[in-house]
């Protein structure tokens, strides 16, 4: 509740990605927060990224979705980050799963589930161009309690009751 320092780790070469990190910085800089932008587009960027957040004083790392660097680098960041005892906050499950503190995010399982239901309207013969675009209808709250008590923080009962998945 007292952050009051938080930097924003994605690959700047996807859009997706670029927009998220936009609107969570507009709304953690709304929110009275100093933040740091950490772009990464290679290893050599990640690792510059540590030593980076090794100097600063952090109380938050936001990490963005990226399919190639930030993916595959997840368990490392998360790592790093507890390390140094720094939050990882995500609107990504698989970063919490790897040991982020806590994210609110798609379920990615439902969304593939759903996939198959287009992939089986089009094998039926529907043209893709007359299927409805959809946005996710399954938001995931997950909070990893072994990463809180690492931290040194309380989850108060309140916040916990609200998740749909707590890793102990």
């Amino acid at each position: 509740p007292a952050a009051e320092r938080v930097a924003f780790l994605w690959d700047p070469r996807n859009r997706i990605a670029t927009a998220e990190m936009e609107n969570a910085e507009a709304a953690a800089r709304k929110a009275g927060m100093r933040t740091t932008p950490m772009p990464v587009e290679s290893q050599a960027d990640l690792n510059q990224r540590f030593k980076q957040i090794e100097g600063e004083r952090l109380d938050g790392l936001y990490v963005g979705f990226s399919p190639g660097m930030i993916l595959r680098n997840r368990t490392a960041i998360a790592q790093f980050a507890l390390r140094h005892r720094v939050a990882v906050i995500s609107a990504w499950a698989f970063m919490t799963d790897a040991g982020g503190l806590l994210s609110y995010s798609p379920n990615v399982a439902a969304i593939f589930h759903r996939g198959a239901y287009f992939v089986d309207r089009i094998l039926k013969g529907t043209q893709p161009g007359d299927l409805p675009i959809e946005r996710p209808s399954a938001i995931e709250f997950v909070i990893n309690l072994d990463t809180a008590r690492r931290l040194g923080l309380t989850i108060p009962p309140s916040i916990l009751i609200r998740a749909d998945r707590v890793i102990e």
